[in-house]
């Protein structure tokens, strides 16, 4: 007889990567995935709403994960799942789960607005416009058995029913391409109602979808570019009680009316009113308009939340205000109270960084400028990050921002009041992210290397919000930086979905003629692009990049190939292209302190010959593509010829007699050797160099964000790690401590160099050099997965006294902790989950070391004596 036991801790089913899955498409195979110990075989069953088996399947497998496939239907309809796994005992572990197809009446609704102007002259853009407020009674007679809504409210919304917040989400919906897909939100919603009449409130706001008509950097007006409109929701609420199913569509028949905040954007902020005027309250007429082009399709990325609350560290008294210190730069939104006697316009502005007299200094956080002439704005005067609150009323006040964030560690406040104390109470800052999960968590003897980690952690997370960011000045995703941080997002987070959405921004982005452009959404930027809105070759690379990724590291390489023809296409566009041509359409090493400014212009050390390379990386991109059989090997012989053409002339152009490439700066050794420019002795010779002129140069890494990246992984392949590390603890400029000495806990957009001063400040909230994360994971804690099993390998001869951590992998948590007991001898202890396999490695590395290992019932602990 078969032994039921419980559930064990570390199992987990997920449908589709979701743990609650509430809008499953059945045009696609079912994912069904789950992690249990000591699994020999398993089995998995699907019932139907009537409790019919109408899926059985029993296999003898360590595999965990199951495809399945049901008959496709239009109505949302519930379905359970029954795991039951055997060990070798055969005893059994099983575990339910419910889940819901995806409803397509949606389709059916209306996209509806409040009756306004249409797209006005761009000039009026600041006029007071409050949100859109649209409202609909539903009123419930029978027991209710369940009950969703599909909804969409661009650019943001706001559920509320019966005045409670249905999702914890802000910034919402998920920014994409609108002309080619909408992605729209699934809530159940049972215990949000009650018998009777129930309030369902949407409010919308600009978001992307409706941006002002602001020059980023100067120059690029993105309402010329992305697909925009006004906000508008389209939705369908269904409840089905014991009698029936009922279906309301999103139509005219819905209420409008004003909410408070009177102005919002993304880039600038909000203006707030606690006193909405009489003719604002009257219902006004709602309309259906034919909203975005794209495809209506379920999300299925973690949403932005609010994660972390921050207190100020200090309140300073200015001549015309109070600036308000959080002691850290964070990316998000504020929040505080304002007394009843409290009467006036209150004014926010926010600041990274404040001058020498302590006034708050807003070049590093400036989006551009405005491009036309409004009301109290005059055209190409720069954007500050500013809200308004504007208190009328001798009640008590709470304001949260809801549809715009900062970046900012100083807040200048100021009032049309004359204040003898700063009117603000119970002031609260939140960091505001799409919420992926944190892989890692570390600690160690280095107190420099530990701010570190978390200046990278920090930065990044302050640039995810529904895509990658490059810093929150600009707010767009460049591929270039998702190319560079890449494996360090990998490394320390669970991005697999995040990583897909972006994936797919890049493909609708795609140009006809096959380019990918250099953001994606496309805002407009083209600088050494190659032809027709195509971006610069390394930012292009993020195409065939992702499309590795997520087949080799997290085996989705089945979503991966429903993109074949775009992947194609864009490898034909590559290869139409003379070598003499595209040999300058990219940036290079975009960002290294060798690169030279003059004006506004900035040029990459050797930019030509990195560039030149870059094309022949990203031909080999593809080629690993055809070695995966993602992309079919039709061009093979095309690729392979201009591959050999590029190395060819970059050789007899660039290869000095003195042994260095073009100029001799090192991002042009790095180029050279990620491209396969030498091979063999040659390639050895080349790095012992490149490394041999960093030391010479006081261990600076002088690369830009491309071979900064692709360094950590060179230098720690070959163990170079005390190269690594002296690099990354080196106090004076340029360096990475002499970036975070301001505590700011956030990385800068550019390393300062001693004696030099940039034309532009660079934002001081900027991810793009936060690549040495992933050598944190792989070097420091000494963890990494490498064809489904464990390496432990830590770098324990870096003069550290001992590092603690660890890391989240499919099969459960790894822990590590290693510390030197004295000069002769480390102590190592990793505590693993059984079901994973294990390398290690750092016993060969040693004269000596004594194992112990000692099984547990889920984990088994294992501990290295190591000789110094």
């Amino acid at each position: 007889m078969l032994k039921v036991v419980k559930m064990l801790s570390n199992s987990r089913l997920e449908i589709n990567g979701q743990s609650t899955p509430i809008n499953v498409d059945l045009n696609e195979a079912i994912s069904v995935t789950w992690k249990a110990a000591k699994q020999t075989s398993y089995r998995l069953e699907v019932f139907d709403e009537k409790e019919q088996c109408i899926f059985d399947f029993e296999e003898v497998s360590r595999r965990q994960s199951q495809s399945i496939v049901l008959p496709r239907h239009f109505a949302r309809k519930k379905y359970s799942v029954k795991l039951s796994v055997y060990n070798s005992n055969q005893k059994i572990v099983q575990e339910t789960m419910n889940f819901y197809t995806q409803n397509h009446d949606l389709n059916l609704a209306n996209w509806i607005t409040r009756l306004d102007n249409p797209i006005e002259k761009e000039h009026v853009y600041f006029d007071d416009k409050p949100t859109i407020i649209l409202k609909k009674q539903v009123v419930v007679k029978e027991t209710i058995e369940s009950a969703f809504i599909d909804i969409c409210g661009l650019g943001y919304y706001t559920l509320r029913i019966n005045g409670q917040r249905v999702s914890d989400a802000y910034l919402n919906s998920d920014v994409t391409s609108y002309d080619q897909r909408v992605y729209y939100d699934t809530y159940q919603i049972e215990s949000f109602l009650t018998e009777g009449t129930n309030e369902f409130t949407v409010e919308l706001a600009n978001g992307w979808y409706n941006p002002a008509p602001i020059l980023i950097l100067g120059k690029y007006n993105i309402r010329k570019q992305l697909s925009i409109g006004k906000p508008t929701m389209i939705c369908d609420i269904q409840l089905t009680t014991t009698n029936q199913s009922i279906h309301i569509l999103s139509d005219a028949e819905w209420e409008s009316s004003c909410g408070q905040f009177l102005q919002n954007n993304l880039f600038v902020g909000e203006v707030f009113t606690d006193n909405v005027q009489p003719a604002d309250n009257v219902r006004k007429q709602t309309v259906c308009i034919p909203g975005p082009t794209g495809k209506l399709v379920p999300s299925f990325i973690p949403k932005i939340v609010r994660k972390e609350k921050i207190l100020p560290v200090s309140f300073d008294r200015l001549a015309d205000g109070w600036i308000i210190d959080f002691g850290q730069i964070i990316s998000g939104q504020i929040a505080f109270d304002l007394a009843a006697e409290t009467i006036g316009c209150i004014e926010l502005s926010y600041a990274e960084v404040t001058d020498d007299k302590g006034n708050p200094a807003y070049g590093t956080t400036i989006s551009g400028k405005y491009g036309v002439k409004t009301s109290d704005r005059e055209p190409e005067s720069p954007v500050i990050q500013t809200d308004k609150v504007m208190k009328e009323k001798l009640t008590p006040l709470h304001f949260s921002n809801q549809y715009t964030y900062h970046s900012f560690r100083y807040v200048f406040v100021k009032g049309t009041s004359e204040f003898t104390k700063l009117p603000l109470e119970n002031v609260i800052a939140y960091r505001l992210f799409s919420d992926v999960e944190l892989l890692v968590d570390f600690d160690s003897s280095s107190e420099d290397l530990n701010q570190l980690w978390q200046a990278g952690i920090n930065t990044r997370q302050n640039n995810m919000h529904a895509y990658f960011e490059d810093c929150t000045r600009e707010r767009f995703g460049y591929g270039g930086d998702i190319v560079a941080l890449l494996s360090s997002h990998i490394a320390t987070s669970d991005i697999k979905e995040f990583a897909k959405k972006v994936f797919l921004d890049f493909v609708d982005a795609q140009i006809a003629d096959g380019g990918i452009p250099q953001t994606a959404p496309f805002i407009g930027i083209m600088t050494n692009g190659t032809s027709n809105k195509a971006g610069s070759l390394g930012w292009q690379l993020v195409l065939p990049t992702l499309a590795k990724a997520l087949s080799t590291t997290y085996q989705e390489a089945d979503f991966v190939k429903q993109y074949q023809a775009q992947l194609e296409k864009h490898l034909q566009y590559l290869l139409c292209f003379d070598f003499s041509m595209i040999r300058s359409c990219c940036l290079g090493d975009w960002g290294s302190v060798d690169g030279k400014e003059e004006g506004w212009v900035i040029s990459s050390p050797d930019q030509s010959f990195c560039s030149g390379c870059m094309y022949v990386i990203l031909l080999n991109e593809y080629l690993e593509l055809m070695d995966e059989g993602i992309c079919s090997t039709s061009h093979l012989d095309g690729v392979k010829e201009k591959i050999a053409i590029a190395k060819s002339e970059l050789l007899k152009e660039f290869n000095r007699e003195t042994g260095n490439f073009s100029s001799g700066k090192i991002s042009s050794d790095i180029f050279a050797i990620q491209a396969g420019l030498i091979s063999g002795e040659d390639r050895d010779k080349r790095i012992r160099h490149l490394i041999k002129k960093i030391r010479e140069n006081g261990t600076i890494f002088s690369f830009g964000i491309f071979g900064m990246s692709w360094a950590y992984e060179l230098f720690s392949e070959i163990g170079e790690n005390r190269l690594i590390y002296d690099w990354l603890l080196r106090q004076e400029g340029p360096s990475y401590q002499d970036m975070l000495k301001n505590g700011n806990l956030a990385l800068a957009e550019y390393f300062s160099v001693p004696g030099q001063q940039k034309t532009q400040p660079g934002s001081l909230n900027h991810a793009m050099f936060s690549s040495y994360s992933s050598w944190f994971v792989s070097s420091l804690l000494g963890l990494r997965i490498e064809n489904k099993q464990l390496i432990i390998d830590p770098a324990v001869d870096l003069p550290i006294d001992w590092v603690s951590g660890s890391l989240k992998t499919p099969m459960g948590k790894v822990t590590i902790n290693w510390k030197k007991e004295n000069q002769q001898q480390t102590k190592i202890v990793v505590e693993i989950p059984n079901e994973l396999a294990y390398i290690e490695k750092v016993s060969q590395k040693h004269r000596s070391s004594k194992l112990h290992l000692k099984e547990k019932d889920e984990y088994k602990i294992i501990t290295f004596e190591i000789k110094n």
